[in-house]
């Protein structure tokens, strides 16, 4: 779903159910959830390397799931 306002949120999972042990970077739009875009890395390092250089870290919030690391917007 693409919309003319969407805004790109990007987050960085560490161990999630879908990819144990491995750190992903998934795409989300909002409004609309999460689209097919993600990468896989080893680390945290290279996790953050896949996030466009303009997205600013907005780290982690308290009432985030645990195995969200932080979340770029």
């Amino acid at each position: 779903m693409t919309h003319a306002h969407a805004i790109d949120i990007w987050t960085i999972t560490f161990n999630p159910l879908d990819v144990p042990g491995k750190y992903v970077a998934r795409k989300h739009m909002v409004p609309g959830g999460p689209t097919d875009e993600h990468h896989i890395t080893d680390t945290l390092e290279a996790a953050r390397e896949k996030i466009p250089p303009y997205m600013v870290n907005l780290g982690r919030d308290p009432m985030d799931i645990a195995c969200i690391v932080e979340s770029w917007i």
